[in-house]
């Protein structure tokens, strides 16, 4: 302990142990027996400072709140007292100099604990056994680490390292320390590895874990390993150190290369898919475009038939005539449903705001004009704005509300209900249900399918193409659609988008006006 002036308050010996007041140092000032010393603790408030190979902490202290009366002889109310404590080099063990920390904050400790003159011995042996115990528990940490840990100088020689690094690197600790640290690295990488090693020491800085560089180790048995590693920088009484942490990364880089052939597989089977898409639908395109021809023909000469030979058929023939007229109409319509379906592939989004309440109105108008004789009653809530190509969306709620209508046409008293609907996240969309005669759910998959019918043309009219066009335009959009039904019960379906299109197809947003 010592006064604003630098006397000695108190002291244990000659040596280290400050812990008694001894009356013929009483004159002996610290400021002439070590002046750098004292010009750091006198000109600041508390603090560090490595000095001749030793810790010093110090703090500045009341003399009232440290005792509450004179002691000694010393006046009480000297401006502040210092109270100081020494690590020796041996105590302060270079090679952990990362305490330095906890040194700190347990002589911050040591000084507030002043709670009078006779406690300074106490306080004194209760701050070693602090300091003993936080060396122990860093040995252990540093020891029993989950990575490998090494302590190299600024030669690059391993001088501490703990067990993990033994069984990383196959080099027992006898064999390894005071080795240089290239033991480790491959053959190829030693001689730059010399360069690097000399230029981080020349400008040392912490690195974390994946700063990008591809590292190699290698065992003693010659084999080679990916790893990663960290480096800190310390400095210590015994010259600048780096403490190496190092992770054996295999198990990463294996599961890493198998996501990068996982990729690359799928790249390969989306790029063979499109290409397949894209035949399938020119096909398509194609052949629809060529059937136009001979069926025109079909349907030309047999209503030309009808009207100049119709007298001289019997009805039987009039009806063959009849067959192959209706036959030609509904091949028309499947040509053009399925050149339909075909450009829904192609056709290029423009994605915008889309009011799901406007294009249901516009629907029910067309419908109310197309049966101006069905009693229909609506059921309509509210429905929000979603993200969409309008024109395509259109096409789902129009195909959707024309369902509805036609598989209620046999009902005395048709319902539907169009409400808001809501998927997963910030999905939305609606859904439409219906009295009508709905469908047996163990054929559900069938419903989106092209051409695929629940129910026969003579029931109800229909190609089997408007629902399978409902599916990929909402496939499109990153959408789904679902149904639910009970056989004569009514149907219900529901569709949903989400608030962010996938980019795939989509073009600059329309122009405002």
């Amino acid at each position: 302990m010592l006064n604003a002036d630098g006397y000695w308050l108190k002291a244990g010996d000659d040596a280290h142990e400050w812990g008694f007041q001894i009356k013929e140092h009483a004159g002996h000032r610290l400021s002439l027996t070590d002046p750098a010393l004292w010009a750091r603790i006198s000109t600041e408030e508390q603090g560090q400072l490595l000095h001749r190979g030793g810790l010093f902490t110090w703090r500045r202290i009341d003399p009232v709140l440290a005792t509450g009366e004179s002691s000694g002889g010393i006046d009480a109310t000297d401006a502040y007292w210092i109270a100081a404590s020494e690590l020796t080099p041996v105590e302060l063990d270079g090679e952990f100099a990362m305490l330095r920390g906890t040194f700190f904050t347990l002589g911050c400790f040591l000084a507030a604990a002043f709670a009078g003159s006779g406690w300074l011995l106490r306080v004194r042996i209760r701050t070693q056994g602090e300091l003993d115990f936080s060396r122990d528990m860093l040995a252990l940490m540093f020891e029993n680490a989950p990575d490998a840990n090494l302590l190299v100088n600024q030669a690059g020689r391993i001088v501490r390292a703990n067990a993990k690094a033994e069984v990383m690197f196959g080099w027992p600790k006898a064999e390894r320390l005071d080795r240089d640290l290239a033991i480790l690295l491959p053959e190829r990488f030693r001689q730059r590895h010399a360069g690097h090693l000399k230029a981080y020491f020349a400008n040392p800085s912490p690195r974390a874990m994946g700063a990008g560089l591809e590292l190699s180790g290698l065992r003693k048995d010659g084999s080679e390993f990916p790893l990663d590693i960290m480096l800190s920088p310390m400095r210590t009484t015994r010259g600048m150190r780096v403490l190496a942490v190092i992770r054996d990364i295999t198990e990463r880089k294996a599961a890493e290369q198998a996501i990068q052939r996982l990729n690359k597989d799928l790249v390969r089977q989306n790029s063979r898919l499109a290409a397949t898409n894209a035949e399938l639908e020119a096909f398509s395109y194609s052949v629809s475009h060529d059937l136009r021809a001979p069926l025109r023909h079909i349907g030309g000469f047999a209503e030309i038939l009808s009207r100049h030979a119709a007298d001289r058929l019997d009805e039987t023939g009039r009806r063959h005539l009849k067959v192959i007229t209706d036959s030609t109409v509904r091949m028309g319509q499947l040509i053009d449903d399925l050149l339909q379906f075909s450009r829904y592939g192609r056709t290029q989004l423009s994605i915008g705001d889309v009011s799901l309440d406007a294009l249901v109105a516009e629907s029910r108008l067309r419908l109310a004009q197309t049966y101006p004789h069905r009693d229909i009653v609506w059921n309509i809530s509210p429905l929000p704005v979603v993200r969409g190509d309008t024109a395509l969306i259109r096409q789902v709620v129009a195909n959707l509300l024309d369902n509805a209508v036609k598989y209620t046409g046999k009902q005395s008293s048709a319902v539907i209900d169009i409400l808001p609907a809501h998927g997963e996240g910030d999905e939305a969309g609606m859904t439409v249900h219906d009295n009508g005669a709905g469908f047996d759910m163990r054929y559900v998959e069938k419903l989106f399918g092209v051409f695929q019918r629940l129910h026969s043309s003579h029931e109800f009219e229909g190609s089997g193409v408007g629902l399978a066009n409902v599916r990929r335009i909402l496939t499109r959009h990153g959408g789904r659609i679902w149904a639910e039904a009970r056989v004569n019960e009514g149907a219900t379906f529901t569709f949903v988008l989400p608030a962010e299109i996938p980019p795939s197809d989509q073009s600059s947003p329309p122009s405002q006006p």
